[in-house]
């Protein structure tokens, strides 16, 4: 029961990370729409409509992907950490 105590907080932290990292939040106004994807920094933005009419066209910034790549997979570690620590 311990081992699967332990895992619980980094699991959490993991699906978490996973949803802020894919999750789109939607801007739409009457002369432009696009998606914006990242937590907390935003790495990608998808532009769906623009007042010239319908687009697809993607912007990523490849360092704020790394940013938050990494700044999740340290939250999942430091989370394992502690769960281990805090089980003793």
């Amino acid at each position: 029961m311990e081992g699967a105590r332990a895992w619980l907080i980094p699991s959490v932290v993991a699906a978490v990370g996973i949803a802020a990292f894919v999750y789109g939040s939607p801007y739409v106004v009457p002369d432009l729409g696009f998606l914006t994807y990242g937590f907390p920094f935003t790495w990608g933005v998808h532009t769906t409509m623009t007042i010239a009419g319908p687009a697809d066209m993607w912007t990523v910034n490849l360092g704020y992907l790394t940013i938050d790549l990494i700044s999740w997979f340290v939250a999942v570690v430091l989370s394992a950490i502690y769960a281990r620590d805090a089980l003793r």
